[in-house]
C-alpha cells in the first residue's frame, strides 16, 4: 500500500504467467486466478492485521484510502479481463470490492458516524473478525485503542451472526498479520507455480 510498484509488478507478473495457463482446462484456469486474487487481497488484510498502518493525520488516511483504490483499479483491470475471456461470472463477493469498503472505512471524517459505519460494514462483511474490525478501527488517529475496542464490541453484539460467504470468512480468517507485504510477490509466484504443475499433472 505504501509502494505502488509493487501492485504493477505483481499485476505484470500475472500477465506474463497467462501464456503458461492457455493449455489448461478452462476450469482449472479459473481455479488458479481465483487463487491468486484470493491471495492477493488477503496479504492486503495482512498488513492491516498487523497494524502497519497508522495515521497520525486525517490527510494520511486519505492518501491511504487513494492508494487502495488505485490498487483495485490495477486489480480489476488485471483480473475482469480474463475471467471474462474464459466467460466465468462471479456468483459471489467481488473480493476487490472488500478493499474498496475498506478504504471507504479510512476516510470517514466524522467520528460521530463511526458507530454506524462498522455496523454498515458488518452488515456487508459478516464473515469479518472481531479482531481484524478493531484493528481497521484503530487505525484512525481520532479514536484511542479502549474507544475502538468498544465500538467493535458493541456492534458484533448489535449485529450479531448472519449467514455467510465461505470464500469472505477464509479471507477474514486468514487475516492475522503472519506474514509481512513485502513478502508477496516471494510469497505468491511460487505458490502460482506450484499450482500449475499440480493442476498439469491431474489433467
Amino acid at each position: 500500500m505504501k509502494d505502488s510498484s509493487i501492485i504493477g509488478t505483481i499485476c505484470e507478473t500475472i500477465k506474463d504467467y497467462e501464456n503458461d495457463y492457455k493449455h489448461l482446462r478452462c476450469d482449472v484456469h479459473i481455479e488458479i486466478l481465483r487463487y491468486i486474487e484470493f491471495k492477493i487481497i488477503a496479504e492486503y488484510l495482512n498488513a492491516i492485521a498487523s497494524r502497519k498502518l497508522t495515521c497520525t493525520e486525517y490527510w494520511k488516511r486519505c492518501a491511504i484510502a487513494e492508494c487502495l483504490q488505485n490498487d483495485v483499479e490495477a486489480l480489476n483491470i488485471t483480473f475482469n479481463p480474463l475471467f471474462a475471456q474464459l466467460n466465468y461470472v462471479n456468483k459471489g463477493e467481488n473480493l476487490t470490492n472488500v478493499l474498496h469498503s475498506v478504504a471507504e472505512f479510512i476516510t470517514l471524517r466524522d467520528k460521530g458516524m463511526l458507530l454506524l459505519e462498522i455496523a454498515s460494514l458488518l452488515r456487508k462483511y459478516p464473515e469479518m473478525t472481531q479482531e481484524f474490525l478493531f484493528t481497521l478501527t484503530d487505525i484512525r488517529d481520532d479514536v484511542t485503542s479502549s474507544e475502538s475496542r468498544a465500538l467493535t464490541e458493541d456492534c458484533m453484539k448489535m449485529i450479531g451472526k448472519k449467514e455467510s460467504d465461505p470464500v469472505l470468512k477464509q479471507l477474514f480468517q486468514m487475516a492475522k498479520g503472519e506474514r509481512k507485504t513485502s513478502q508477496v510477490i516471494k510469497d505468491v509466484v511460487p505458490r502460482i507455480r506450484r499450482r500449475v504443475k499440480v493442476s498439469i499433472t491431474n489433467q
